[in-house]
């Protein structure tokens, strides 16, 4: 997703220390607040690279894979 997104030039995937994961499997509020911040950039990401194959053709149907 990363090599994708930088190609495209869109919102970069965020890179979270280890140490965000261990506090927020503890239960610290702001590490989880980060993990969430980190997954709702997840879903832009994939949501604007799934525009992009759409809106230039570039997923190809059933029908068009076999011959």
């Amino acid at each position: 997703m990363s090599n994708v997104a930088e190609y495209l030039g869109i919102e970069q995937k965020m890179k979270l220390p280890k140490e965000v994961w261990v506090k927020a499997g503890m239960g610290n509020k702001e590490a989880l607040k980060k993990i969430i911040e980190r997954c709702e950039s997840d879903v832009r990401i994939t949501w604007e690279i799934a525009q992009y194959v759409l809106n230039n053709q570039l997923l190809k149907t059933p029908l068009q894979m076999y011959p």
